[in-house]
């Protein structure tokens, strides 16, 4: 069903424009480490995968 790659394509943006947004917010708190830094965002910048992965399963689901 093409309208569910349509809302999966508009959810991925919203989710990681939300998920940056909060990221950023968060990454103010963080003391000024360059260990510390470079966990948060290797952590980070991989935890989305799965979410936008879940996203993209459900869009293809019944598109035979």
């Amino acid at each position: 069903m093409r309208w569910r790659t349509f809302i999966a394509g508009f959810g991925i943006l919203l989710i990681l424009t939300l998920y940056i947004i909060l990221i950023l917010n968060i990454s103010d708190l963080l003391p000024s480490n360059l260990f510390v830094e470079t966990v948060f965002y290797v952590v980070v910048g991989i935890a989305w995968i799965p979410i936008v992965v879940r996203l993209m399963g459900w869009a293809q689901r019944d598109n035979s």
